[in-house]
């Protein structure tokens, strides 16, 4: 992505300009951004490596707390080196912005890979233990961590997870210098009083709520309640869990090393069910439990490339000692082995089956996700009444989908009406969209593994994105998920598409609004044709593709375009509608 990128008021430097100010690294593309500063792929021509570079915005390096803390992170960690930790490797000033050069990791994080399930017991523990020996090693350096969360916990493709962003940590013997923030949810009770409090062991009570959802499949981050009663039952599995999150800090885990040598227990345990794990190195689960009621978990920021990473890392198949039959695609017979494979089935067939098998489990998905959707339609109604009856009119005939977006042009609400379409259209129906995406990268991810396992040729292409296993089925992703257009798409501040419930589109082109049927093309196959002639300089027209709450694709000279959904600002709405 070449284009600026707005967040939270911070306004990502394009690549080309910082490949201006910088001729030490290659910028390639931003991979994150947030209100915090952006993190960009980039190449050290000196070393030929690829690394990352986080950019702090321009107005906190004036900040004396933030460029103390920023600071504090690239001394710190270049202390440190450990296969759990993400390697910083130099920090400095760029055009009066500070950055940092650390170890890029070619992932996904925790955060989208939880997905709001529940993973197998040993697996959790696993991964959890990793991150506590990483974070042992920093303890032991005196540095203490202060935001550990789900986001910050980085999962290569080697399946290895990486503590990162040690943007507030600071020396032990420094603590009440470091700025006073972290992320609520897993802030010790200490902290939350009083930040100053910040420990080594705060930062073990951070790991130990990452471990409890885990295990239980809540989001504490989310507004879940940190109830033990949903511990899954295992040896002394509660105990530990209820030491590392005790409210009182002299009765929890010291530090990470302490939190290291208890859970690597704990994975030796004598009996243990299942393969053992190595430590540092993830693994999949045996079984993912869905929850009894799955939500959303929301925004969450830009999101990081394609759907296909929401799980990357935790889909890795374990062979278990059970002596049981791997059933194949259909669940009907055993999938042959290499040798005798050529006798029992061609690998035609066996593509073929794993095709029809994927098409069913994707035909389910339809179900399910439809069925919410009619639901919330018709709580929407109940609430609604006749008014809600009239305001759904000015939606396409044949969706589920609620309208999100619209103007007082096209239909009359009042202010009653206009609370339910926050709770039904915006809030439950987002739950629903967000769900329904991540359960598709699930389905995904599986697929590519029975790919793999079974030894079939499938194009390359399938691996890199949902959209594309599933175009390869023959499956139309837009019909499959049922995803509405309507809403603000935003490419930059200058270059913003809106478009209606009723599928009217106005593109904003700095302060100039173009409006037409012929600017916005909807292909049968789920591609997106935008046109804009005003903005010559983006080399329209451009194809683009759904893919969950971004438009991907490339302009008529190949190059990257992604536009991000806007968000829905309903105040606003409510002064600009007719209110009765």
């Amino acid at each position: 992505m070449s284009g600026s990128v707005n967040y939270d008021g911070f306004v990502a430097p394009r690549v080309e300009d910082l490949n201006q100010w910088n001729s030490s690294y290659e910028f390639i593309d931003l991979i994150a951004c947030g209100g915090m500063g952006a993190v960009y792929r980039a190449r050290q021509i000196a070393l030929d490596r690829m690394v990352g570079i986080k950019i702090l915005p321009p107005e906190l390096v004036v900040n004396e707390a933030f460029r103390k803390s920023f600071e504090a992170e690239g001394k710190a960690m270049a202390k440190v080196s450990h296969a759990n930790l993400v390697g910083v490797y130099d920090f400095g000033e760029i055009s009066d912005m500070l950055y940092l050069v650390i170890e890029f990791v070619d992932g996904s994080n925790l955060y989208e890979s939880m997905g709001g399930v529940a993973i197998d017991r040993d697996v959790a523990v696993t991964l959890v233990h990793a991150v506590a020996s990483g974070l042992a090693e920093a303890h032991r350096m005196g540095i203490v961590h202060r935001d550990i969360k789900p986001a910050n916990i980085l999962i290569n493709r080697e399946v290895v997870p990486k503590l990162g962003d040690f943007g507030l940590a600071v020396p032990d013997s420094d603590i009440e210098s470091g700025l006073v923030m972290g992320t609520p949810a897993y802030l010790a009770p200490e902290v939350l009083s009083d930040p100053a409090a910040a420990s080594f062991s705060s930062d073990t009570y951070a790991l130990g709520v990452i471990l409890y959802e885990l295990l239980c499949g809540r989001s504490v981050e989310r507004g879940d309640a940190l109830d033990l009663a949903f511990v899954p039952p295992g040896v002394n599995l509660l105990e530990i869990l209820r030491k590392v999150i005790h409210p009182d800090p002299a009765l929890r885990f010291q530090d990470g090393g302490e939190l290291e040598v208890v859970l690597k227990a704990w994975l030796d345990r004598p009996n243990k069910v299942g393969l053992a794990l190595n430590a540092g190195v993830g693994a999949a689960p045996r079984r993912v439990v869905p929850l009894a009621s799955q939500q959303s978990r929301g925004g969450g920021g830009l999101v990081i490339g394609l759907v296909s990473v929401l799980i990357l890392g935790l889909v890795v198949m374990l062979v278990l000692g059970t002596g049981g039959d791997t059933k194949g695609a259909k669940g009907e017979s055993p999938m042959p082995t290499e040798e005798d494979r050529p006798s029992a089935l061609s690998k035609e067939r066996v593509l073929s089956d794993l095709k029809v098998s994927q098409v069913r489990a994707l035909a389910k998905l339809q179900e399910r996700v439809r069925e919410k959707r009619s639901a919330n339609r018709r709580e929407f109604l109940k609430a609604g009444g006749e008014e809600a009856e009239e305001f759904l009119k000015c939606q396409p005939v044949g969706t589920l989908e609620l309208p999100r977006y619209f103007n007082n042009r096209e239909v009359r609400v009042s202010r009653p009406l206009l609370g339910h379409v926050r709770e039904f259209a915006k809030v439950k129906q987002g739950e629903i969209n967000s769900s329904a995406w991540k359960a598709l990268g699930l389905l995904h991810v599986k697929a590519i593994r029975d790919l793999k396992t079974a030894k079939v040729n499938f194009p390359e292409g399938v691996t890199e994105s949902a959209g594309n296993w599933v175009e390869w089925l023959g499956v139309n992703p837009m019909k499959l998920m049922q995803s509405s257009m309507a809403g603000s798409w935003r490419f930059s501040r200058e270059f913003r598409i809106r478009i209606s419930a009723t599928g009217k589109v106005e593109i904003l082109v700095e302060d100039e609004c173009l409006k037409g049927g012929d600017l916005i093309k909807v292909g049968g196959g789920g591609s997106i044709s935008v046109n804009c002639k005003t903005a010559s300089n983006l080399n329209f027209p451009w194809t683009l593709r759904w893919q969950g709450d971004q438009m991907v694709g490339v302009d008529r000279k190949g190059k990257a375009r992604v536009l991000t959904r806007g968000s829905y600002n309903y105040t606003r709405l409510l002064k600009s509608v007719q209110v009765e």
